[in-house]
C-alpha cells in the first residue's frame, strides 16, 4: 500500500504543478475600457477580442480660462486687457465659447512678508478669489450678474468681462501701499489655480473634448521668481508645467489645451515694469519679472507634448503699447485650436469610421493621426457635430 500512495501523491503533485502553469501561460489584456484613454464623452464596449470607442464632438466650440495676476501691482494692466478684450472677442465671435476668470492668489500661498499661511481675509474675498474659483461677473458699475461664465448669448459681455478682470482688491491694495492686510496674495501662483480650477470644474465648465484655451496675465513667474519649495512652498509641484499637462491628460483626456501667457517676456520689460511707489511718505518698489516658468507653457517642448495634448499658445507682453493686436492674436490662434487642434485616441485606431450632422461630403473629411495616436481634423464648418468610432486590440 505505501507504494500505490507515492505514485498517487506523485500524480496529484503533477497535476497540481500543470494546473498552475496554465494560469501563468494566460493573456492578460494590455487595454481595458477601464484603463484606456476615454473621457466623459466616450463609450468603450468590448467587441470580440477588440475594444470599440466611439465619441462626438462639435466643431467651434472652446473653454477659455483667464488668470487673472490680482497682487497690487497688476492694476494698469488689468486696465489694458479689458480695455483691449473686444480685439479678443472679435476673434471668436463666431464660435460657441465659454469664458471664466479665476485669480493667481490661492489660499496654501506663503507669504514673504509674515511668512504665514495666506488665510482668507477681505482682500481677497474671504477665500472667494482663491484657490481657482470662478469669479462672479460684474459690470464696470459694480452691478453683480449672478454669472461666472460668459457665452454667446451673454448680455453686456465686454462690459462685464472688463469690470471682472479689472480687480478692486488690486486696486485697493495699491492705493493702500501694498500693506499685507489690505492685499491678496502677493505671490504669483497660476499653475497651481488652473489646477485646483479642475478638480474643482465649476459650472461644468470644461467640456469634454473640446478645446482649453487658458490665458495667463501676470508681471512675474510662477511663485515670483521660479518654482521651487523656497519660492512657492512645499506643495510647490501644483506649480510645475509637466503637473498641470498629466493632471489635463488624466483628467480629461481626450481635450486638448493651449497656454497664452501674457507676461514679462524679457529683461528690458522687466526694468521698464518696475515702479516706485510712495506711501505715507515711505517709499515703496514693486518689481517685473521676467515669466519664464508662464512662457514655457505658451512654448511648449517635447518634454512637455510629450506628456500630454497641450499645443504652442501664445507669449504677450505686459510691457506692449498696443494690447488690442495681441489680444486679437491670442483669439485669433484660439479660434484655430477650436477647429484644429488634437484629440487623443485610445491607440492607432482600427476600422475607424467618421460621420457628420449635417452630412459633409467626404472630400471635406480630411484628418491625420500622429505618432501620439491624436487625431486632427482639416478645416471643418463651425456647428458640425463630428461621430468618431474605432476599435482597439485587447492584446
Amino acid at each position: 500500500m505505501g507504494s500505490v500512495r507515492t505514485i498517487l501523491i506523485i500524480l496529484a503533485a503533477s497535476v497540481a504543478t500543470i494546473g498552475c502553469s496554465r494560469v501563468g501561460f494566460q493573456s492578460m489584456p494590455k487595454q481595458t475600457c477601464s484603463n484606456s484613454v476615454t473621457s466623459a464623452d466616450t463609450s468603450c464596449a468590448v467587441q470580440g477580442l477588440n475594444l470599440s470607442y466611439s465619441f462626438s464632438f462639435k466643431t467651434g466650440q472652446v473653454d477659455i480660462l483667464f488668470v487673472d495676476d490680482n497682487s497690487g501691482s497688476m492694476w494698469q494692466i488689468q486696465s489694458h486687457i479689458a480695455a483691449a478684450f473686444n480685439g479678443f472677442l472679435s476673434q471668436i465671435s463666431s464660435l460657441d465659447y465659454q469664458i471664466a476668470i479665476t485669480t493667481m492668489d490661492v489660499s496654501s500661498t506663503i507669504n514673504d512678508v509674515t511668512g504665514l499661511p495666506e488665510q482668507p481675509k477681505q482682500a481677497n474675498g474671504n477665500g472667494a478669489f482663491q484657490d481657482g474659483k470662478f469669479l462672479e461677473f460684474t459690470d464696470t458699475s459694480g452691478n453683480q450678474s449672478g454669472a461666472y461664465v460668459l457665452t454667446p448669448s451673454t448680455p453686456n459681455a465686454q462690459n462685464l468681462f472688463a469690470g471682472t478682470i479689472q480687480r478692486p482688491e488690486t486696486l485697493y491694495c495699491q492705493q493702500n501701499g501694498f500693506q499685507d492686510a489690505y492685499c491678496p496674495s502677493d505671490v504669483t501662483r497660476g499653475i497651481y489655480a488652473v489646477n485646483d480650477a479642475i478638480a474643482n470644474n465649476q459650472n461644468k465648465f470644461f467640456r469634454p473634448g473640446t478645446h482649453l484655451a487658458i490665458v495667463m496675465v501676470a508681471d512675474s513667474d510662477e511663485c515670483e521668481d521660479g518654482v521651487s519649495a523656497a519660492n512657492c512652498g512645499s506643495d510647490y509641484m501644483k506649480d510645475e508645467p509637466q503637473t498641470l499637462v498629466q493632471n489635463m491628460t488624466s483628467t480629461f483626456p481626450t481635450k486638448s489645451f493651449s497656454v497664452h501667457s501674457i507676461v514679462v517676456p524679457n529683461q528690458q520689460c522687466a526694468t521698464q515694469d518696475t515702479h516706485e511707489y510712495t506711501y505715507n511718505g515711505t517709499t515703496i518698489w514693486t518689481w517685473g519679472i521676467v515669466g519664464n516658468t508662464l512662457m514655457s507653457l505658451a512654448s511648449p517642448d517635447s518634454s512637455l507634448t510629450s506628456l500630454g495634448n497641450i499645443v504652442p499658445g501664445a507669449v504677450g507682453n505686459v510691457c506692449a503699447s498696443d494690447y488690442t493686436s495681441q489680444l486679437s492674436n491670442i483669439g485669433s490662434i484660439v479660434a484655430n485650436n477650436s477647429q484644429r487642434s488634437p484629440i487623443q485616441l485610445a491607440c492607432n485606431p482600427l476600422n475607424l469610421s467618421i460621420s457628420t450632422s449635417p452630412v459633409l461630403p467626404a472630400s471635406q473629411l480630411t484628418y491625420n493621426i500622429d505618432s501620439q495616436n491624436r487625431i486632427t481634423f482639416g478645416s471643418l464648418p463651425n456647428g458640425i457635430t463630428v461621430n468618431v468610432s474605432y476599435q482597439c486590440p485587447m492584446y
